[in-house]
């Protein structure tokens, strides 16, 4: 039973570790596992091939001249009239050459389910990753993940895994002390018999043997009623 508990304990740790590491490498665009990054999705430029809120995992990028039109790409890219710095993955419109020696490669990109290609010039050392055509994604997940990375959802998280820990071990506790209330009848049952047995035996007085009779009956019908209970 010790060794049950310790491993439940151990499992929700793994559980609760593992899901806060994939949020972190979600959102940690340089963090890289085995050369794959893990990128979230979170609007619908890019439907039907890519899914609104699905987790997508995005290999290094190739080198520049390998790059074509078509090839799906996360890249950051910084808006100044707004000051904001995004992430987002969109496919290669157009492959722009150097022009000059010493220029180097960069690229228009467009969200397959928008109209027209994005303002922006994509520089190579803004790719974070290639996404292949049969590329995996992970429906929905990257929307879980975008709530547990917020310090809201992490600490929702926290929450939740306290209330299981907290919840499993008074269910341990309950259960160690309704098994020793039950054990505990049990012996009082069993030394009732055995009283009863020993005053028959000795030739006791038919009240006391009546008394010890009427005693073992009560102890039998609580150990009864105790088991019964628990379930046992």
């Amino acid at each position: 039973m010790k060794a049950i508990k310790i491993a439940t304990y151990i499992l929700f740790c793994i559980v609760f570790a593992g899901t806060i590491a994939v949020a972190f490498f979600a959102y940690n665009y340089n963090a890289r596992i085995f050369g794959r990054s893990f990128v979230t999705v979170l609007t619908g430029s890019m439907e039907p091939d890519v899914k609104t809120g699905a987790l997508i995992i995005v290999h290094a990028p190739p080198p520049a001249r390998d790059l074509r039109a078509g090839d799906v790409i996360t890249f950051r890219i910084y808006r100044p009239q707004d000051g904001m710095r995004m992430v987002i993955t969109h496919e290669i419109f157009a492959v722009l050459q150097p022009i000059t020696e010493g220029d180097e490669i960069t690229f228009h990109t467009k969200g397959r389910a928008n109209p027209g290609r994005d303002p922006w010039v994509v520089r190579y050392g803004d790719i974070i990753g290639f996404f292949p055509e049969d590329g995996t994604q992970i429906a929905f997940l990257g929307n879980l993940l975008a709530f547990l990375a917020h310090p809201i959802g992490l600490l929702t998280m926290t929450l939740i895994f306290i209330v299981i820990i907290v919840s499993t071990y008074l269910f341990n506790k309950t259960n160690t002390r309704s098994n020793e209330v039950l054990l505990y009848a049990h012996s009082r049952a069993k030394l009732s018999v055995e009283r009863v047995s020993k005053s028959l035996a000795s030739g006791s007085g038919i009240d006391e043997i009546t008394i010890n009779i009427r005693i073992a009956e009560e102890c039998i019908n609580e150990y009864e009623s105790l088991k019964k209970e628990s379930g046992k």
